[in-house]
């Protein structure tokens, strides 16, 4: 068995010193932001009063999240004698089907003889290991082993692989049995396919950026280079559904298209990633709503032994991520991350026109209760704007005259700024969930809130003190409530369960077609409405797999009936 002792790094009070100043001073730009009311903005700089309340609830909201996490790290902590070159791999070995822990499974580097047993908690932690790439496999007798390949081991934080093994059949000294290294889940074996989070990172071209790298799975292309939207087997991106840890996200793209989830910038840190599945038909009973895909993010916890992080800097942006226990408890555990793009100075330098800039948080908070009880809290959010860069005006020769060319790019960029809205856009999701899990059998609970706030104004001459010419505002907010009871008996799982969702829709517009004339005193022309409506959707579910002749066949059916309050005949769930 392995001895959980906390280790720590030489790193850790200086990362814990960053994360900090980075915290504080994104709360500080954020409360900057909304206190523009009372200052005097230069022409397509400021944001209008309709835009501030999309920027002010993120201070408080995102405060106090972070605040308990932040706290613990406070304290002093000792520095290690960690070696460079040597790093180390930890983890969890589950049953696939139940998610029990699995006591004294082995985790062995493949090659070696390095390697190490689970304790009673499934939880492994490999040491000493030689940085580079390796490949870990994971066996219990009277389990298919797993292999994890190109497991990255750093010198510097500790990586989390877990496992999650099979139960199979196996005649001890003469099969050896290996499970395939992707997930075939008996209702969709030939649709579904999976992503670890090294495939992600090591993608030529993918930056990072999660959304990118499904583009290239099979069956699946995207729309021009420079966006995210996904389309699977020629469906459209708003047909898709995502799921973070079991809880549904509407958009997963920085400066979303509304209703797609398509956008230019990934929003979910692959940090946080453990890996990404791709269902592309024969969905399970249990989703509601899909009509071409289902995305499932698995995040991974935070570490339960030491606070470590990393600081990542790219070409657009700079993102940190810190993860570790809470006030020293290893069943109490965090990982958190904030990321601030520095695109705006670029495009500026250049002297394109607008600028876009953006923000986003991500956490995850893990309670394991006791062996059988497991909370989760998690949260995503992003806040996306679009200011704009006026032109300077063309710079006289010594004889003070302007080129015609100069005069032509002049007026073209001024022109193409009189043309684009100044906009910005929230997105957040927050949820908590519970797992229990039964000796013959698992219930699941979880409860979220999303929400969309999408902005966009244009004022006279770009002049914050003339009328509107345009002003626009939208917003979707959705409450979710979901349980499922999974019941194990023999070769056959039984699942049930059911879901209630609250919507709220809002939108209010505004745009001046044709000004007032006071020679011919034509009034003008406006179109100014508001609109706003609620409505309740619910759902239950049966999903059930039989497995026959020692998992050589597997039978799945399903049946799912929804139901909502908008339409006339939407609560008779018969129809």
């Amino acid at each position: 068995m392995v001895s959980r002792k906390t280790p720590s790094h030489f790193s850790t009070t200086i990362l814990y010193k960053i994360f900090t100043t980075l915290l504080v001073l994104l709360l500080a730009g954020y409360g900057a932001l909304a206190q523009q009311d009372t200052a005097t903005a230069s022409p397509g700089s400021g944001l209008p009063d309709t835009l501030r309340p999309v920027v002010v609830p993120i201070a408080p909201l995102v405060a106090p999240l972070v605040a308990p996490l932040v706290a613990p790290l406070a304290a002093p902590v000792p520095t290690s004698g960690a070696k460079r070159g040597i790093g180390a791999v930890i983890g969890y070995v589950r049953d696939t089907r139940t998610q029990e822990p699995l006591v004294g499974a082995v985790v062995k580097v493949d090659g070696t003889t390095n390697g190490t047993a689970t304790d009673e908690n499934g939880y492994y932690r490999l040491e000493k290991l030689p940085t580079g790439s390796l490949n870990l496999t994971a066996s219990l007798v009277g389990y298919a082993s797993q292999q994890k390949d190109n497991v990255v081991v750093m010198s510097g934080n500790d990586n989390n692989i877990n496992f999650e093994l099979r139960d199979a059949a196996q005649e001890i000294d003469e099969v050896e049995i290996t499970a395939s290294a992707f997930r075939k889940p008996a209702e969709t074996p030939n649709s579904i396919q999976t992503l670890s989070r090294q495939e992600i990172l090591s993608y030529p071209g993918g930056n990072n950026d999660i959304a990118k790298v499904v583009q290239s799975l099979p069956g699946v292309s995207g729309t021009v280079s420079f966006r995210n939207d996904i389309i699977i087997r020629g469906g459209a991106p708003n047909e898709n559904v995502y799921y973070l840890d079991g809880i549904e996200i509407p958009n997963i793209n920085h400066f979303g298209t509304q209703g797609s989830a398509g956008g230019p910038v990934g929003l979910l840190n692959v940090s946080f990633i453990e890996d990404v599945t791709l269902s592309a038909s024969g969905f399970n009973a249990k989703y509601d709503n899909p009509l071409s895909g289902v995305l499932q993010f698995k995040q991974r916890t935070g570490n339960p032994d030491r606070i470590q992080g990393n600081l990542r800097a790219s070409s657009s942006e700079v993102a940190l991520t810190m993860e570790g226990p809470i006030a020293k408890n290893k069943d109490l555990t965090f990982i958190a991350s904030a990321r601030r793009s520095y695109l705006q100075f670029l495009f500026k330098l250049i002297g394109l026109p607008f600028l876009p800039n953006y923000y986003d948080f991500q956490y995850k908070v893990n309670y394991k209760l006791s062996k059988r009880d497991e909370i989760t809290v998690l949260g995503l959010g992003s806040i996306d704007m679009f200011t704009l860069n006026p032109p300077e005006p063309p710079k006289k020769d010594g004889n003070g005259l302007v080129s015609e060319q100069e005069k032509i790019d002049y007026w073209i960029r001024l022109n193409t700024v009189e043309q684009l809205p100044i906009s910005s856009q929230y997105t957040g999701t927050h949820g908590a969930s519970w797992r229990h899990l039964q000796d013959k059998g698992i219930f699941n609970m979880a409860l979220s809130y999303n929400l969309l706030d999408n902005r966009a104004y244009k004022r006279e001459g770009n002049d914050d003190n003339k009328p509107y010419l345009f002003n626009y505002g939208s917003k979707e907010e959705e409450s979710r409530l979901r349980a499922s009871q999974t019941f194990f008996m023999g070769d056959m799982t039984l699942a049930v369960g059911a879901n209630l969702q609250n919507s709220k829709y809002s939108n209010s517009t505004f745009q001046r077609i044709s000004a007032p004339d006071a020679n011919t005193g034509f009034p003008g022309y406006t179109i100014n409405y508001k609109s706003s409506f609620s409505f309740v959707r619910f759902g239950a579910f049966v999903q059930a797999n039989q497995a026959f002749f020692g998992n050589r066949l597997e039978l799945s059916a399903g049946i799912r009936a929804d139901g909502n309050s908008y339409t006339t005949t939407g609560k008779n769930l018969g129809k």
